[in-house]
């Protein structure tokens, strides 16, 4: 179990720094991506930096074999997720 938790933390680390790497201080929302990413951490990432840069964010696992991604979206109090999503739900297979 030790093992397993470690494995993720370092892939979680990982990808964090990748993330902070894309990080544009111009925009007004974060967007960062990775092949590598696994979706299991990509919501802690984006936690993670809606928090440090009080800004919304969305981290994109990408698949690059089925031409999909897969993101977690994070922000902080005065933005609402979700409501952003509902007004590009034509665009989404699935959120929530």
């Amino acid at each position: 179990m030790e093992a397993l938790n470690s494995e993720r933390k370092e892939l979680q680390d990982t990808a964090y720094k990748i993330a902070e790497a894309q990080v544009d201080p111009s925009k007004n929302m974060i967007i960062a991506m990775g092949a590598d990413f696994h979706e299991g951490i990509i919501g802690i990432v984006a936690g993670r930096l809606a928090e440090k840069h009080n800004k919304p964010c969305a981290v994109f696992a990408l698949n690059e074999e089925e031409g999909k991604a897969v993101a977690s979206l994070r922000g902080p109090k005065y933005f609402h997720v979700v409501d952003m999503l509902k007004t590009m739900d034509h665009l989404l297979t699935r959120y929530g």
